[in-house]
């Protein structure tokens, strides 16, 4: 997944990519999780988009728990109960150059 990065009064080129998965323990539930990739993708994206342009402030240093939190939360909306755990692999900054 990846996000770009909104700054205030200045327009900027960077970037959040994140690694992630899902661990399903439960048969059902990870078939209903692969019969709705599609969903679970654009919850995913739109938890990373909020994250990064309302709790994110740029060049600091990213929260993989408020992260994790959103990224479950989306999940659990999505599939409609819990258990399929999210695992956060890496989070990556990529700053680029603003426009001058």
């Amino acid at each position: 997944m990846q996000a770009s990065l909104l700054q205030r009064f200045s327009p900027s080129t960077a970037m959040m990519v994140v690694d992630m998965g899902l661990d399903v323990q439960n048969a059902d539930l990870r078939r209903r999780a692969n019969l709705n990739a599609p969903r679970l993708h654009d919850a995913l994206r739109t938890a990373l988009s909020t994250y990064t342009n309302v709790y994110y402030r740029d060049r600091t240093e990213p929260d993989p728990d408020t992260l994790t939190r959103l990224f479950q939360q989306a999940v659990d909306r999505t599939l409609g109960q819990p258990g399929a755990q999210v695992l956060l692999v890496n989070i990556i900054y990529q700053r680029g150059s603003a426009a001058h």
